[in-house]
């Protein structure tokens, strides 16, 4: 442990004190037994007559959850997706909790003190009247810590949520993570994950994300990751270790993003063609989540030339449902949708800047586009896309500090 805590203190994180800009939706802050807090922010886009998703954002070493929710900017798509945000933390005590990190060494049993409290939050919030949360869409994502406490939340608690992301984290009792190889059997690690989960198991989904230059936590533990996950998943389905879902991958393909760093994104699906597991490689990047913030203050936690790491979990959480017990994750597939009665590619956008905001510049999928601006509310049309989705950013200077506002729009396809 003092080793974790040496090597954390010295190449962890720091985030400066910025506090997250208003957004339209509802932010509150939240206190538990023995120390424990969260931020839970709930958007203005969800109906409140219905039960929203639930997207548990668990911090890493040296980071609080305000900090967390500056960095990863899942406000801001809570609103365009329509999920609730809680930004899990814990008290800071440099005894119980050295360098802020999670005791993932440790803290490995149901019981333990930081699943329990996570799982309490958890709890917590489906039992509240507003907003209220599906129970069956209740998902976590962590990063470094949190996703290295994230393992082993998902084999004590497989029957509270439906999937995991975890990002630059380690396997279930990995033990040696952070500056150190891992070092234990990855088959070792399976059956002890099923064996952490009882007669609560059941085949849990991860998408497992990490920089190939990350020099914090050695890239050697992504694909341990998923190796352990296979096998715990296999030995819940069949009892052995080797299938259904084989060690090659089921698909593989190559993500790249403008200015920024090239993924490679394999999937292990199960026997009825389920992508249970799936991971990102991102050449290039250290330790860091990936996309995000491009503000300064979030500048040694974020990595923008990275694939935006919000979406990228949204995408894998939404196939899956919790249904205890069960070996098949996936969501029934929908429904083909009906043609919309009026499909319009023309679309208006309103988006809040800071007050006194200067220097604005907004681009749409890339390019420059002309606003009106009314105070603090930036207005701007588009229309005649061939795109299925329009990416607006809005860029500018408050005071000292330099801002970004990001909307993403989805549009019928023109046709001709």
């Amino acid at each position: 442990m003092r080793l974790i805590i040496v090597i954390a203190t010295a190449l962890a994180v720091l985030l400066t004190g910025a506090v997250a800009q208003a957004a339209p939706g509802q932010r509150e802050e939240r206190t538990y037994p023995n120390g424990y807090r969260a931020v839970v922010y709930t958007p203005a886009s969800i109906d409140r007559t219905e039960p929203a998703p639930l997207f548990v954002m668990v911090h890493g070493c040296n980071t609080t959850a305000e900090q967390q929710e500056v960095a990863n900017e899942l406000d801001e798509q809570a609103e365009r997706d329509r999920f609730v945000v809680l930004y899990a933390d814990h008290e800071g005590d440099p005894v119980l909790h050295p360098a802020r990190c999670w005791r993932y060494p440790t803290d490995t049993t149901r019981d333990s003190g930081d699943p329990s409290a996570i799982a309490a939050m958890v709890l917590d919030a489906l039992a509240r009247p507003s907003p209220r949360i599906d129970r069956s869409r209740v998902y976590y994502a962590g990063m470094s810590s949190g996703a290295m406490i994230g393992s082993v939340v998902a084999a004590t608690y497989p029957d509270l949520f439906a999937a995991f992301m975890l990002n630059a984290g380690c396997a279930y009792r990995a033990m040696t993570c952070i500056g150190a190889p891992p070092s234990r059997p990855s088959a070792t690690l399976a059956q002890e994950a099923v064996a952490a989960m009882g007669d609560r198991k059941r085949v849990v989904p991860v998408l497992v994300s990490h920089g190939d230059r990350d020099t914090v936590v050695p890239p050697a533990h992504a694909p341990q990751v998923v190796d352990q996950w296979r096998m715990t998943n296999n030995l819940v389905t069949s009892g052995g270790a080797d299938g259904p879902i084989a060690a090659t991958p089921t698909t593989t393909r190559q993500v790249t993003r403008p200015n920024g760093y090239a993924s490679t994104v394999t999937t292990f699906a199960d026997r009825s063609g389920c992508p249970v597991l799936e991971r990102w490689q991102i050449h290039g990047m250290d330790h860091y989540w990936p996309g995000g913030s491009s503000d300064s203050g979030s500048a040694a936690f974020t990595d923008p030339r990275g694939p935006d790491g919000g979406e990228v979990a949204w995408d894998f959480f939404k196939r899956f449902r919790l249904v205890p017990g069960s070996t098949e994750p996936c969501a029934p597939a929908a429904a083909p949708a009906k043609p919309a009665a009026s499909c319009r590619t023309s679309r208006s956008l309103q988006i809040s800047v800071p007050r006194g905001a200067t220097r604005l510049a907004v681009r749409v999928n890339g390019r420059r586009h002309r606003f009106v601006r009314r105070g603090r509310i930036v207005r701007l049309r588009f229309g005649g896309s061939k795109a299925r989705v329009v990416r607006v950013r809005v860029s500018g200077r408050s005071g000292r500090r330099t801002f970004v506002r990001r909307a993403t729009v989805r549009l019928c396809r023109a046709t001709s």
